[in-house]
Formats: structure tokens, C-alpha cells, sequence
């Protein structure tokens, strides 16, 4: 046993208090409408793609409703409803051939695509076309299509907040590569050691369940007294100063999302992901090209809009 793990059981036993670590839902916790990012990307391309508008869980009213199924998407003027099925919710005949596969949900894939297949047969019944759409025909298509895929990284991500976002790991931020000191001067090197067990001892921490605010609200946040949400992580999209000294909310660019920046525009940080200096260079871009959809803590938040950040839409919290 680690002392890690020692310490963890002694916390369990003798410390943690009934209902004070919350299990978080699979889906997270917005309402139940929720999509994945990925159906609602796809929407927003089929949208661009075809010009039409549709009805899904974060337009006014929700999913459009028949009988007691709702739709992903619906195109009123078309009568048109669409699909978006998860292949390990859905059971993909492609991915899960096999009827006896068991899907996450404790059904089989056979009985899921029974349970499926009856819903669509209802739908149908009541006059409506569906198009239905699987989560690997999509990847597929990302993966055929540079200009899809493009746009995909473009559309703000407005769906349901992903805990794990707030999330980027370890940072340093060297504001001197290499120092040369004069004669007669002295440098000291200082590291800080014990960063997690300070905030572990002296900070809050969240307890039970939070309560969800799903806003999609237009603000214009401009100061910390701004935001009334005093211990919160919210989803916003923010716009950076075009000019400070040390950046405060990191976005991640690349193919994979595998680069952290802590950039002044998105724009030019996705066009130039490796980074690079040009002291001739000015930003060409607007305040919309340059912000970002950014999952933050309220604390991380506030000292943001303290250095010029700009928050012109609240997503949820």
C-alpha cells in the first residue's frame, strides 16, 4: 500500500461525510435533451449544407415532440426529422453485428434495435420522414471530407458542459529562457512543491451535487462584479485582450485538441498552432474570429475579466 492510498482510506474512514463526494451522471448534468457535441455539430453542418433550420434540444422549446418520442433534429418546412444515433447507445449494426453484444444502457444490441425500430415505426406512423444518421458514418465522413472537418472545429460548441474541459493539466509559463547574470549579481532558482496539498488544506472544494443553470444567454461581461455566479464552473465564450503581458485562459488547438496555448486570438493560434515569433506581425482579425468557447471556474473566470477578457455569451453553468 502507497502512502497515497493509506492516506485516501484513512480520509474514507474516519473523515468523509455522507453526502459530500457526488457520482457524476454519465451524461453529465444538464437536462435530458442533451446531445452530444458531436450531433450537434453534425446539425449545424446539415444546416450550413443544405439551408435549412433546425429544431434541436438547445433551440427555443427543445426537441420537437411526437407522441412521447422526440426527435434530435426537425426541419418544419420539410416535415423532415433527423437522427443522430451513438453507436454504443443504439447498438450499430456495423460496430455491434453480434444481438447478444451489451450495450452500456444493460440491454442488448438485438433489444436495443427492437426498442429502436419500434420508436422510428411510430414516428413514421404519424406522417413524418427520418433521416437517421449513425455517430461512425459521421466519423467516416470527418475523416473523407477536410472541409467538413474544417467546420466542425469552427461551430462554437454551445452544448452541455463537460466537466473534464475545465481540466488542462500541469502549465509553466518561463518568462526568461536564459539569464546571464552581470558580475557581482546573485540568481536564485525557486520551485514550488507542494502546490497540491496547500489547495487541498486551504481552499473550498464543491460537496454534494451542483445546481444547473442551462442560460445560452447573450451578455457582456466586462468586469468580475459582472458575473453573479460566485463558486461556479460555467461555459462562455470569451474574448481576449489584443494585448497583455501573461495570458490567463488557455484554449487547446490541433488536429487532436493536443496543444495548450494561452493565445490572444483563436484564430491565429489554430493557423499557426506551432507557435512562432514575427515582431512585424498584427493581428488581422475580428473580436468574434479571435474569442473562444471556454469551460472555466468562476475564480479563473473573474481574474480573466480583471485582465481585459471579455465574456459575450454564457452557455450554461
Amino acid at each position: 500500500m502507497t502512502i497515497a492510498s493509506a492516506c485516501m482510506n484513512h480520509f474514507r474512514t474516519n473523515h468523509l461525510k455522507e453526502n459530500h463526494l457526488a457520482l457524476v451522471p454519465e451524461k453529465g448534468y444538464d437536462n435530458v435533451d442533451n446531445q452530444s457535441r458531436l450531433a450537434l455539430k453534425f446539425m449545424k453542418w446539415y444546416e450550413q449544407e443544405h439551408e435549412v433550420k433546425i429544431q434541436t434540444a438547445h433551440s427555443d422549446g427543445g426537441e420537437k415532440k411526437v407522441g412521447n418520442y422526440k426527435l434530435d433534429g426537425w426541419i418544419e418546412e420539410e416535415k423532415l426529422g433527423i437522427e443522430v444515433n451513438g453507436c454504443v447507445w443504439h447498438g450499430c449494426e456495423r460496430c455491434y453485428p453480434e444481438d447478444n453484444s451489451v450495450l452500456p444502457n444493460g440491454l442488448t444490441a438485438g433489444k436495443q434495435r427492437e426498442k429502436d425500430s419500434r420508436r422510428l415505426e411510430f414516428i413514421k406512423s404519424q406522417g413524418i420522414n427520418v433521416q437517421v444518421f449513425w455517430e461512425c458514418e459521421i466519423r467516416n465522413m470527418l475523416d473523407k471530407d477536410r472541409e467538413m472537418r474544417s467546420s466542425f472545429k469552427k461551430y462554437l460548441d454551445d452544448g452541455p458542459i463537460d466537466l473534464r474541459a475545465c481540466f488542462f493539466g500541469g502549465r509553466t509559463g518561463p518568462l526568461s529562457l536564459f539569464y546571464k547574470p552581470s558580475e557581482g549579481e546573485k540568481i536564485s532558482y525557486y520551485d514550488v512543491t507542494s502546490l497540491y496539498p496547500f489547495i487541498n488544506v486551504s481552499t473550498k472544494y464543491p460537496v454534494g451535487h451542483p445546481k444547473v443553470h442551462i442560460l445560452n444567454q447573450d451578455v457582456r461581461w466586462s468586469r468580475p462584479e459582472d458575473n453573479n455566479f460566485e463558486l461556479a464552473i460555467l461555459k462562455v465564450f470569451v474574448i481576449p485582450p489584443r494585448s497583455i503581458d501573461i495570458p490567463v485562459l488557455p484554449m487547446k488547438v490541433g488536429e487532436d485538441d493536443e496543444r495548450l496555448l494561452f493565445p490572444l486570438c483563436s484564430q491565429c493560434a489554430r493557423e499557426n498552432p506551432e507557435g512562432g515569433v514575427n515582431e512585424n506581425y498584427s493581428c488581422p482579425h475580428t473580436d468574434q474570429q479571435r474569442g473562444w468557447v471556454s469551460t472555466c471556474t468562476s475564480l479563473e473566470l473573474n481574474a480573466a475579466l480583471e485582465e481585459g477578457y471579455v465574456v459575450t455569451k454564457v452557455s450554461g453553468s
